[in-house]
């Protein structure tokens, strides 16, 4: 099935191959990070790639994607080759696990939306859509341990790592991420309305302890309405006008 592209203020993503199509935590998690001067930034898990072209518009940095999906690999590769910066951009086909660089430099700056969805082998009656894309997003394919230990390794000392991850598994990527030598400096509690739990959290982490700055972002009114925060965030990217626009 066609999938028409996801227009974006200054690129667009084509996405009809790829698993996984660009959503809210793919918009939220890259209009958040605001790169400085990175020479070299990674994005885990690139799918289309739009975590990526979000960074590559924001940076001057060489920017390094990786997918172990052949058709996600093609498809982020394609929507670099069509930007305005894929002379500064490169994508492998390659699991996190296998994948180093091809100079001995490590990541100034590593991103990721990873994958969440718990394995379901009883799920005998789903739809194909549907287990294609928890099949991308399951812990089968990258555990959170495994981009962790490995982000820990291809990080500069003074590296940063952002993830976004769903609410209820917070606390165990933050333990499990100490356990791997990286500590929170920056997290933000994402909510879908003022009065709904949280859904998502973005945590910035290092290889340095430190304290942490805290954050919230609610992305709906009531009314379905985007937040004035939510415009703000995200009017670098975003090529229409959000003020009218309903859930």
């Amino acid at each position: 099935m066609f999938h028409k592209p996801f227009i974006f203020r200054h690129f667009k993503v084509a996405q009809d191959p790829s698993v996984m199509k660009v959503g809210a935590d793919s918009m939220i998690l890259g209009a958040s990070v605001i790169p400085g001067d990175e020479k070299r930034i990674l994005d885990i898990g690139t799918g289309t790639g739009v975590l990526a072209l979000m960074l590559a518009q924001r940076s001057n940095a060489i920017i390094d994607a990786i997918d172990s999906d052949q058709l996600a690999y093609m498809q982020a590769k394609q929507n670099f080759e069509n930007s305005s910066w894929g002379y500064r951009m490169n994508a492998y086909h390659s699991s996190l696990q296998d994948f180093e660089p091809s100079g001995l430099y490590k990541y100034d700056l590593i991103i990721s939306n990873p994958p969440y969805f718990e394995p379901n082998h009883k799920a005998s009656q789903e739809s194909a859509k549907y287990r294609e894309r928890r099949e991308a997003r399951s812990f089968d394919n990258l555990d959170f341990y495994d981009l962790l230990s490995h982000s820990a390794r291809l990080l500069s000392e003074p590296g940063k790592l952002y993830v976004i991850i769903p609410a209820p598994v917070h606390q165990i990527f933050v333990d499990k991420a100490e356990k791997c030598g990286l500590f929170p400096f920056y997290q933000s509690c994402i909510y879908s309305k003022e009065t709904s739990p949280p859904v998502r959290y973005i945590l910035g982490l290092q290889k340095q302890k430190s304290a942490y700055e805290e954050n919230r972002l609610v992305i709906y009114e009531n009314d379905g309405s985007y937040t004035r925060e939510y415009i703000e965030l995200t009017k670098d990217f975003h090529a229409i006008e959000l003020g009218e626009r309903k859930k």
